[in-house]
């Protein structure tokens, strides 16, 4: 190989090494405005307030809303910002529509904004982003008579300028305000009166300071006004005239008299006048009513023409708001069935007749009421079975409407027709137009879009019955051909749903989930967890070591998940959204809480001889923690056996260790007779040594050292008691030694000692029941000192018996105490 092609090698070899080592750049689409038009398709880059623009563009996110501004990229303030949205198509293409607003004269600037991006497109360097406003003026009226007040009203005129020129017929007019001013937004108004000129069409002029101009024509002649304006086909409109030519009349039946429907400049319809002719008076004047005919179309579009027998003419604007209807039901019926039929926007005039027939073959006369509308029913006649149109008549008043309707036997049947949400249903038809497209909804969810009807007419479809909640819901079948739709209903019992067990527990938990109702056959689960601000799909399993979770036959399922680390799921409530193959679905609202490790001793305060144990619960089973016990005085007195995977139970949501299960040695903690009392201290450690909590408790003498102590009390005061009576005794001898003495000195005083003896008598009765008394304390004492003897030899803790014994000794003793009481205060008085 020559060097020459040596280095042509060398050359092509860096080439290739750098196309591939260097991407190419690709295309990419740009956010675009590609054209403005007219609702017609035309070219619209101009135009005055309340014209309607149609934006095309493309380069946008498909799905996302695409935002169209009016100068400034910002909500609407009332003079820039937003002006309307859509949602861009799949190709990246967008069409928005808008209404020039108020704007003063002159260029101004479309702005589209993709939302998913943020990028814009607009301003002066772009191309089809400028619009440029035109003046324009409005006359209301927009005819009359002379002397006739009327209001001129300009837009897009420059701004805060003075209006300097306004003539009519190019006569200057004079207005009020004799100049008027416009807006920051090149609006203004005034009002003038209309000048004595002959019968006919003249050009209202307006130009402001800037040489901004625009002009309208106004009619001076006859003029109508409708009450009301606005309204569906069928209404009473009352229409009163001016101007017209005097002794006259209205009579749609000369040749140059009329009352018609007008729509876009193209005669629509007669209207129906009511009592015809109306005469017009000596002063030009009429009033009379007339029925709005059919309609093409609702819209504002429209206008009332009349002419007088003269020839004069005036017309005024009509907005039509609904057209003439009519629904059967069902829309299909064997010869000879009872069909229902419901008509609206027919004549709103009581009363008036309905001409009913059948491809043209009369069936049946119906009456409208007030409100145009009519509700009957009418028998299939015995013609041959197929589809017929159905119309209903107003010959006079020029007002029909159709509907197809289906003459033979048309049904859909539901197998079952009732049941939970997720049964497995099949909906079979027959009637139906052969070789023709079906469609069918559950309450408007669609179940079937695109069916075809068979040869014979008939249908099938097996579908599930969708989450809803329980109750009576209709399913309907469409014959797209004929338009006739086929109704049926189902119950539905139960509403699918899940349950989570826990419905609350911390990170790291094993949570139960059940389902029941979703669809009745072996489908994949698919589980969202979300919040308001993100979701996270879970790993939702059945049995051990676990397989992801399906439904059976029957639409149940039985599963289990572990809630994620703290990592992935903060602490909070979630929302459990599960949904199955057929796309049933159910919620559960879960929460994530703090783990949960409590403890604390069975009792605050321990005797002597009792068994020493904690409630514990947790979350988690602790596995090989243990408790550490130490005495008041800091030294180790116990140190439990760890608590094994077997040790722990669950009870509700959480882990406990039962008491018998706490032990040292493999013995209960009994606190023996040498035990040191006071304040005890205890850790619960995990089995790396953590320690996880801590405590205190209260140890106290055992019971009976407490009894002994309070009856060896009590019978000292029963000693003192009976010291204090002998006493008493003593003193009150040496009172009746006194009384006798005195008895056998003083004669005189013979009653006095009488009663006096009567009561030392009473009062020695007294000292003989406080001696009884006492002796009784003191054998109560007695009794409970020997039952107190008794528990203390007793080796393992008294019975409920003994505590009984020495109870009822105790009462005794101080009801005799009591009593002692109460008879000394009897003598101290």
């Amino acid at each position: 190989m020559s060097k020459a092609m040596e280095r042509a090698a060398l050359v092509l070899i860096v080439i290739a090494v750098a196309l591939f080592a260097f991407p190419i750049p690709m295309a990419h689409a740009t956010i675009e405005i590609t054209s403005l038009e007219d609702k017609e398709g035309n070219p619209k880059t101009t135009g005055v307030k309340g014209d309607v623009v149609v934006v095309k563009g493309g380069g946008v996110t498909a799905g996302v809303t695409v935002e169209l501004y009016w100068d400034a990229v910002k909500s609407w303030d009332g003079e820039k910002g937003l002006l309307n949205s859509t949602e861009a198509k799949a190709d990246g293409t967008f069409e928005v529509w808008f209404t020039v607003p108020e704007a003063v004269n002159g260029a101004h600037y479309l702005w589209v904004k993709d939302t998913a991006t943020g990028e814009t497109y607009g301003g002066a360097a772009v191309a089809n982003s400028l619009f440029t406003v035109e003046a324009v003026i409005e006359l209301s009226p927009s005819s009359g008579l002379p002397g006739d007040e009327v209001t001129i009203t300009g837009y897009g005129f420059s701004g805060e300028k003075d209006i300097v020129t306004i003539t009519f017929g190019g006569v200057n007019l004079a207005t009020d305000p004799a100049t008027p001013k416009t807006d920051e937004l090149g609006t203004w108004s005034a009002t003038f009166e209309v000048p004595s000129m002959a019968y006919g069409d003249y050009v209202v002029y307006a130009e402001d300071e800037e040489g901004i101009s625009a002009q309208e024509t106004f009619t001076i002649g006859a003029s109508i006004t409708l009450t009301p304006e606005s309204g569906p086909v069928g209404v009473v409109v009352e229409v009163r005239g001016r101007g017209f030519t005097a002794n006259a009349a209205i009579d749609p039946t000369d040749p140059d008299s009329y009352v018609e429907l007008w729509r876009a400049g193209a005669e629509v319809e007669d209207c129906y006048v009511i009592d015809a002719p109306i005469d017009i008076n000596a002063d030009g004047e009429f009033r009379m009513e007339i029925v709005i005919p059919n309609a093409p179309a609702v819209d504002d579009d429209y206008e009332i023409r009349v002419a007088d027998t003269e020839g004069v003419s005036a017309s005024a604007d009509f907005e039509v708001l609904g057209l003439a209807a009519i629904e059967v039901e069902p829309g299909y019926g064997v010869q000879g069935a009872s069909i229902n039929i419901h008509g609206y926007n027919f004549t709103q005039i009581k009363n008036t007749e309905v001409e009913l027939y059948l491809d043209g073959t009369y069936v049946d006369t119906l009456k409208t009421d007030e409100n145009g509308e009519f509700v009957d029913t009418f028998t299939v006649p015995a013609v041959a079975s197929g589809i017929y149109t159905l119309e209903a008549r107003q010959v006079d008043y020029h007002i029909s409407a159709t509907e197809d309707f289906r003459v033979g036997l048309m049904i859909i049947i539901l197998s079952p027709n009732e049941g939970p949400t997720g049964t497995r249903v099949t909906l079979t038809g027959a009637g139906f137009t052969p070789n023709e497209d079906w469609n069918a909804t559950f309450d408007g969810t669609v179940i079937e879009d695109a069916g075809v009807v068979d040869g014979a007419g008939q249908i099938s479809k097996v579908f599930y019955i969708p989450t809803v909640d329980p109750g009576t819901y209709t399913v309907t079948a469409l014959d797209i051909d004929s338009g006739i739709k086929v109704e049926a209903t189902f119950t539905v019992t139960e509403k699918t749903h899940v349950e989570l067990d826990p419905a609350a527990a911390p990170n790291g938990y094993n949570v139960t989930i059940k389902g029941w109702h979703f669809a009745d056959e072996v489908t994949t689960l698919t589980f969202v967890l979300y919040n308001e601000t993100d979701e996270w799909t879970l790993d939702v399993m059945q049995g051990s070591p676990g397989v992801p979770a399906e439904t059976n036959d029957d639409g149940n399922f039985t599963a289990w998940w572990i809630v994620p680390d703290a990592d992935v799921l903060g602490l909070g409530e979630y929302t459990l959204n599960v949904t199955d193959g057929e796309d049933l679905f159910a919620q559960a609202t879960f929460t994530i809480v703090e783990e949960t490790k409590e403890i604390s001793p069975r009792k605050t305060e321990y005797n002597i001889g009792d068994t020493i144990a904690f409630n514990i619960k947790s979350s988690f089973k602790q596995v090989n923690s243990y408790i550490k016990i130490y005495d008041p005085e800091g030294n180790l007195f116990w140190k439990t056996d760890p608590f094994k995977d077997e040790n722990w139970l669950k009870v509700d949501l959480y882990y406990t260790v039962p008491y018998y299960s706490q032990v040292a040695g493999g013995n209960p903690m009994i606190l023996p007779p040498d035990a040191p009392t006071g304040t005890w201290s205890w850790t619960w450690y995990e089995a790396d040594g953590d320690e996880i909590a801590s405590g205190t408790f209260t140890v106290i003498p055992a019971v009976e050292v407490l009894l002994e102590e309070r009856i060896a009390s009590v019978e000292e005061s029963v000693q003192s008691l009976s010291e204090d009576v002998a006493g008493l005794s003593e003193d009150i001898a040496g009172v009746k030694s006194d009384i006798a003495a005195l008895k056998s000195d003083v004669a005189a005083a013979a009653s006095a000692a009488k009663d006096a003896k009567e009561a030392a008598s009473a009062a020695q009765e007294a000292v003989a029941q406080i001696a009884d008394t006492a002796n009784a304390a003191k054998a109560a004492a007695e009794e409970a000192k020997a039952a107190a003897e008794e528990a203390k030899t007793a080796a393992s803790g008294l019975t409920p018996l003994i505590y009984g014994a020495i109870g009822v000794s105790l009462i005794a003793a101080l009801a005799a105490i009591v009593s002692l009481i109460q008879i000394s205060r009897r003598i101290a008085g």
